[in-house]
Order: structure tokens, then sequence, then C-alpha cells
């Protein structure tokens, strides 16, 4: 898996073994690794809930993807209010690739050999703190952080240096736009998230159709995404077939107060909005 811990080499393989051989044992004896798959996802959300977050992120998010033979990177400096979901968006640069194809309008048959935009997918409102339904608890829906609301499977246990990883799967029990997980990887030792399959991203299809492949890291004691990959083409239809589509959240600074990206222009106009989210995590977590 992209993203997963490494194996563990095989020189300490070997000297585990030599260490079980010879009868040394260590002053902490290791936990056995968890087995009920619910017991794990309800760690997983506690975990994640129990993060602390500041007032403020900034970062860029940078999207990447191939259009037929462009290659199209775009990046967007966000400033982003944890607390209240708006962030103000700043667009970075311009393709270099003009369009392909002339704009001809034949009466009756609309446009013929309409150019191509390389961008079809535009701005993008995307949060660096999103869940995908990862929180415990939604009070739009009215549901506690004990209620059932995914089907979980414990897929498959891999042990390595660090201890043990838990690959969940998930099945959403209600709401399915909004419980987006449909697989989950799990540390064993510190029971925060690492990775997740996801069903779409953002509100706009087509990129709430397909599946993305969810990397989360840890920031001074909160998790925030730092890449969503495509695992299929995104197909918006005329304007092309996106292919290797990746989104990446960079140079990710946390603050308690408001600060425009130094990054940006000045002569570069923010727009503020409210950004999506898969719960109400601002009542989820805690806040500094």
């Amino acid at each position: 898996m992209g993203g997963m811990r490494a194996q563990v080499r095989s020189w300490l393989f070997a000297a585990a073994l030599l260490t079980s051989a010879t009868g040394a044992s260590s002053p902490h004896t290791a936990s056995p690794p968890l087995t009920d798959p619910n017991s794990i996802f309800g760690a997983a959300r506690n975990a994640w809930a129990s993060g602390t977050y500041p007032r403020y992120a900034m970062y860029a998010v940078v999207v990447s993807f191939q259009n037929g033979s462009n290659r199209v990177r775009r990046t967007w400096h966000t400033t982003e209010d944890l607390r209240e979901r708006i962030v103000d968006l700043h667009a970075l640069g311009r393709e270099q690739n003009a369009p392909h194809g002339i704009n001809v309008v034949v009466p009756f048959l609309g446009e013929v050999n309409r150019a191509r935009p390389n961008d079809p997918v535009g701005e993008l409102k995307l949060a660096a703190d999103e869940d995908y339904g990862l929180a415990p608890g939604d009070e739009r829906f009215g549901t506690a952080i004990n209620e059932r609301d995914y089907e979980a499977r414990l897929v498959e246990t891999l042990t390595d240096a660090q201890g043990p990883e838990y690959h969940l799967g998930l099945r959403p029990l209600r709401d399915p736009e909004h419980h987006r997980l449909r697989e989950l990887w799990v540390d064993g030792t510190t029971m925060l998230p690492e990775e997740a399959v996801v069903v779409g991203i953002g509100t706009r299809p087509p990129l709430t159709k397909v599946s993305w492949r969810v990397e989360f890291t840890q920031v001074q004691g909160g998790s925030y995404i730092a890449r969503e990959t495509a695992l299929e083409p995104v197909d918006y239809g005329r304007d092309g077939l996106l292919t290797d589509f990746t989104v990446s959240f960079e140079q990710l600074t946390l603050s308690s107060g408001y600060q425009s990206s130094g990054l940006v222009s000045s002569r570069t106009a923010p727009t503020s909005s409210v950004v999506y989210r898969e719960t109400n995590i601002g009542d989820a977590r805690e806040h500094h």
C-alpha cells in the first residue's frame, strides 16, 4: 500500500527470533492485537476526536492531473477557520497550456470542434481537517458516539517493528453520501487513522462519484489530510477523462490568530466561502 509503514527488515526479524530463542524478555510485554473490528473503529474515532486544533490553518491545496496530453497543476492557497468552517481561497498562477480547438457555432447544431479546457475542475474548496464520516457522533443527525453508523470488519492485521496496524472494511448503515469511509488503516499503537478509502471528495460530481485514497498526517496533536489520490479516472465528459489525479495539502501552518497567506500577491482578491464538512467536527474536538 502506498504510504503504509515499511515492513520489518530481515535483520530485525532475525534479531527478534534470536531474542526469543535465548529466552531474553522485554521489561514491557506488548499487548496482543485487537480482534474486534467495532472496538478498533471506535478507538480510532475517539483518537481522532481527541486531537487538539488551533483556530486557523494556512496551507496550499495543490491539484494535479493528466488531461489527454496536458499535465495540469493548480495551486490554491487557503486560510481555513477550523472552528467556523470558513476558508479564504486564493488562486496562484494559471495554466501554461491553452485549450485545444476553436469554438465554432453552427445554427441549430450548437458548438462544433469546441475548445476543451485544460482544467475542467476549477476551484476546489476542500478542508485539510476533513474527516469523511470518521468523527464520532453528529449533532445534525442526532447521533451519539456510541451509536453505530458503520458495519466494520477486520480485513487483516499487519505487525511490524512499530506494532500492529489494522485494516478495516467499512459499510455505512445509513446516509452513505455522508458516511463516505469504505476502508481504514489504523495505527495499532496510537489508534490514529493512517489511510482511508472514501467514496467521493468535495460536493460536486464527478469528484463525488469515484473512490479516493486519503493519507493522513499528524501535526501538533491534530489529524490532517496530506494527500488524496483518485483510484479511477475522473470523467468530465466532453471536457476530458482525467487520470493520475491527486490533491495534496502542503505547507501546513497552524495559528491561533488569522493570517492571510503570505504566498499570495496583494493584488489577488481572496474568496471566502463555507467549506462542506462531513460532520459537525467543530463540536467533536478540542480547539485552542
